[in-house]
């Protein structure tokens, strides 16, 4: 199990930001099960702003 943050890079203005903590996630947990976990889970202005970036996920302990 491990943890993460999930960072957001937005393309518009270049910044990255850190905009969730996982805490002990499936170590083979990827972005893209997060975004599938949020389309099915989080509402539509969160999902839109995931459409429009990427996401990363980071270790820490």
């Amino acid at each position: 199990m491990e943890n993460y943050v999930v960072e957001f890079y937005d393309p518009s203005n270049g910044a990255t930001s850190p905009i969730d903590t996982l805490v002990k996630y499936p170590d083979d947990y990827t972005p893209e099960k997060y975004v599938k976990d949020c389309l099915s889970n989080a509402d539509a202005d969160y999902n839109n702003m995931l459409a429009t970036g990427s996401i990363s996920l980071v270790e820490f302990e």
